[in-house]
């Protein structure tokens, strides 16, 4: 049988959207809200129709089985998008929500050296082509009875902090409270360099890597 449905027949009545369903009639509809005695087709285009909510009101208790909210979980930076696009919430794979400090657990980086010259040497090695490093805290201590030394922590041969590291356990500590102390250039190391050779400078440095 053909799909829809004339009403009264016989005298050319309204016709009915349906679908026929061997050889039974399953109305076609469009859905509508509103208040009683209105009606309010649903536009996506224009923003009208169902409001989508949860069950509960905030600080309300809830039953049932609420609606999860998801995210991607990752190991790595996921390809960068253009300001104003959107985005997925990035998730571990435990399904905590990753937020700076700025990344996954795989994407912390962190090294450590030891300076008895006052040539320089990486501490935190270039991360690849693309990519910086994201330096969010630096230990600096200096084990030589006598000899103190200046100690400038670098992007690549750039400085970027400069401290004093006294002899006989002399040194500094930095960290930034949640932002970077500083970001490398792309494919470039952490480096450090002391002022003064004989000394016996351990520098420590951690942070984490983007690829944007």
């Amino acid at each position: 049988m053909a799909d829809n449905v004339t009403a009264n027949a016989g005298s050319g009545g309204a016709v009915f959207a349906t679908d026929d369903v061997s050889s039974v009639h399953y109305p076609i509809g469009k859905t509508v809200w509103g208040p009683l005695d209105t009606v309010n087709l649903i536009d996506r285009a224009s923003g009208k129709g169902l409001p989508i909510q949860g069950e509960a009101l905030h600080d309300a208790a809830t039953t049932g089985a609420p609606v999860l909210i998801g995210g991607e979980a990752r190991t790595t930076d996921g390809t960068p998008v253009a300001s104003g696009d959107a985005a997925r919430v990035t998730l571990d794979t435990l399904g905590k929500v990753v937020t700076l400090q700025g990344a996954t657990h795989d994407r912390q980086a962190n090294g450590t050296a030891n300076f008895t010259t006052n040539s320089g040497a990486d501490v935190i090695a270039a991360a690849g082509s693309g990519v910086r490093i994201a330096v969010t805290s630096i230990l600096v201590t200096n084990a030589h009875a006598t000899v103190s030394t200046k100690v400038t922590i670098r992007d690549g041969t750039t400085a970027k902090i400069v401290g004093y590291a006294l002899a006989a356990g002399g040194g500094f500590t930095l960290a930034a409270g949640g932002r970077p102390l500083f970001i490398t250039t792309a494919n470039t190391a952490v480096t450090a360099i002391c002022g003064t050779t004989g000394s016996d400078v351990d520098v420590s440095i951690s942070g984490y890597t983007i690829a944007n």
